[in-house]
């Protein structure tokens, strides 16, 4: 079920400065300015019942890696908080990965006033991927949909808290 858009590849400056918004008729969420959306992924594999929403990456390239954020939706079939999803859901999230090593979560507010638990870890996509540092967790938007955000960075990112910070903009519409 997770997913990691890992074409192109960076190590961002520690500090993620001037955002913009990007909307789209599900949310809209503050990216880096210096990150590009992109518009194709239709090559890309998605899990099933999934779709991809948005996807996008930093511009500068180092060892073959962007920073990147991956936002993957689907139909909410049973209600349930932001946070209590993001708990159930991390436990699944640390068998899909290799070599999982959670470094912190923490609850993180959305400027809406709801709740989520926000997991910070390394990790493995594949075999063939390097230790990346993941920013991960989940939004349930009203009634119908609920949204799996997936901030990717690169082993040597030493300050995670600008990646929270822009997370934190997810605004359910």
């Amino acid at each position: 079920m997770m997913f990691l858009y890992s074409c192109g590849s960076a190590q961002e400056e520690a500090v993620v400065t001037g955002l913009k918004t990007i909307d789209s008729k599900e949310f809209s969420i503050s990216l880096p300015e210096k990150w590009n959306v992109i518009e194709d992924y239709s090559s890309l594999p998605t899990p099933p019942k999934w779709e991809i929403t948005l996807l996008a990456n930093a511009s500068d390239l180092k060892y073959g890696f962007s920073n990147n954020i991956v936002i993957l939706s689907q139909d909410l079939w049973k209600f349930v908080s932001s946070k209590d999803f993001s708990i159930l859901n991390n436990v699944g999230a640390s068998r899909e990965y290799l070599e999982y090593t959670r470094l912190e979560s923490n609850d993180m507010n959305f400027s809406d006033g709801d709740i989520t638990q926000a997991y910070v870890f390394e990790a493995k996509y594949n075999v063939q991927t390097p230790i990346l540092k993941f920013v991960q967790f989940w939004k349930v938007c009203g009634t119908t949909r609920w949204h799996l955000i997936t901030i990717a960075v690169s082993q040597d990112t030493k300050v995670m808290d600008p990646y929270l910070e822009f997370a934190k903009t997810f605004t359910c519409k």
